[in-house]
């Protein structure tokens, strides 16, 4: 756990911003109901509705792109911690002395063989 807290870190800005705009559109989808109500009070009242239902347009547009923009900044955020997850395992051995890697025997030519690996050790695949 403590390493996805590591890799979220950076992030914190963002992620708060998202939990602001996930509460602000829930706000905004539990309000509604109360507008819908509104309506049919004034409906059966005999009064205006063009203000309850301006607001209920509103608020249903705002919960929309509240929650499109929330949607938008998790995913944008997700692809840069996965992208910081993938660079960790290609960049260690590029920073490894010379030293180290003349010491350490060649990789197989498994699927998971570092990228240091040896290219003229690769064999096409038995059928």
């Amino acid at each position: 756990m403590s390493a996805l807290i590591g890799y979220a870190r950076p992030h914190w800005r963002v992620l708060l911003l998202s939990l602001v705009l996930t509460l602000l559109a829930s706000v905004s989808g539990l309000v509604q109901p109360k507008f819908a109500q509104a309506i049919l009070d004034r409906l059966d009242d005999g009064a205006g509705v063009v203000a309850p239902v301006a607001l209920l347009a509103a608020f249903l547009v705002a919960g929309a792109l509240l929650t499109g923009l929330n949607a938008c900044l998790q995913q944008r955020t997700s692809e840069r911690v996965v992208r910081q997850v993938r660079r960790g395992p290609v960049h260690r051995p590029i920073r490894l002395p010379v030293a180290e890697l003349d010491r350490r025997a060649p990789a197989t030519s498994s699927p998971a063989s570092p990228p240091t690996a040896p290219c003229s050790r690769a064999r096409p695949p038995k059928a």
